[in-house]
Parts: structure tokens; C-alpha cells; sequence
């Protein structure tokens, strides 16, 4: 081998790493699980309130779709801004084998324990965008009120 040829195939070599074929990936699109494989993805967020309309931090937050089957459940706690942001992934496919954008009905439970026996909940059902691997979806916002005693919030008497 000719001493220029072995810098020419260096050149060459990283010519075509700069050059990669793979797509450009949307850091906001659903995210390929890779662990049973997903077709896509939903999302929602929002905040939970009390009766004053304060941030309730500590509540219980689950994110699911309307019927069973085929998704994993979204579950996290409020902070103290009473915040929340969840995604869900279709493990099924439904119509996003397609490559198609989809919706259903997908439910949000707030639930905020007051005693060790007793918690106050509220839920909300809505359309969400179901978007495939890749792609962004809409995400859904929602806000939950829940009536909880004083002394239960850290706010009381």
C-alpha cells in the first residue's frame, strides 16, 4: 500500500461517518422503549389543585387508557408546584403500525391520602393524540381540584 492511500482511505472513512444515512431524531418524540418493542406514545400533564386553588403537593397521579389492554400506566407523585407531566406506550400497535396518528379516550386519577384509610380522588376522561415512535405528540393539559381537609395538606390548623 502506497503511503498517500492509507490517508486517503482515513479520509475517506471519516467522510462517510459524517455522512450517516440514519435519520435526524426528534429528542421530544416518543421514545422506542426497546424493551418489548412500542408503536408510540401519549402524554399528559397538568396540575392538581386544592379547594383554595393552591398546588396540592403529594398527590397520587395515574395516567391510563379508558380501556385495559396493550399500554403500560403512567403513576408519579405531585411536587410542590402540584405539577405532573406522564407518557404511556402502546405495546400493541392499534393503528399506529401504520405510521398514523391516532386517539382515544385515556383517563387521569388524582388521589391525595388523608388518613392511612382514607384519600379523596377525582378523574378526568379525555381524547388524547396517540403519535407514533418518533414523532411528537399533543400533549393533553389538565387540572384536577380535590377537596382535602386542612391539616391533611400541611396547611392546617
Amino acid at each position: 500500500m502506497q503511503p498517500g492511500a492509507l490517508i486517503e482511505c482515513a479520509a475517506l472513512v471519516l467522510i462517510g461517518l459524517a455522512c450517516s444515512t440514519e435519520p435526524d431524531v426528534d429528542p421530544q418524540g416518543c421514545p422506542q422503549t426497546r424493551e418489548f418493542g412500542n408503536f408510540g406514545c401519549a402524554r399528559a400533564s397538568g396540575v392538581v389543585l386544592d379547594q383554595a386553588g393552591d398546588p396540592l403537593a403529594g398527590a397520587h397521579i395515574l395516567f391510563r387508557p379508558h380501556e385495559e389492554g396493550g399500554f403500560d400506566v403512567g403513576a408519579m407523585e405531585t411536587g410542590p408546584d402540584g405539577r405532573f407531566a406522564l407518557e404511556v406506550h402502546d405495546f400493541e400497535g392499534n393503528d399506529l403500525a401504520s405510521g398514523t396518528r391516532d386517539t382515544m379516550a385515556f383517563v387521569i386519577l388524582a388521589a391525595f391520602p388523608v388518613t392511612t384509610n382514607f384519600l379523596v380522588r377525582d378523574s378526568v376522561i379525555f381524547d388524547g393524540e396517540l403519535a407514533p415512535v418518533g414523532e411528537r405528540p399533543q400533549s393533553i393539559e389538565a387540572s384536577l381540584t380535590l377537596t382535602v381537609p386542612a391539616t391533611s395538606s400541611g396547611r392546617g390548623e
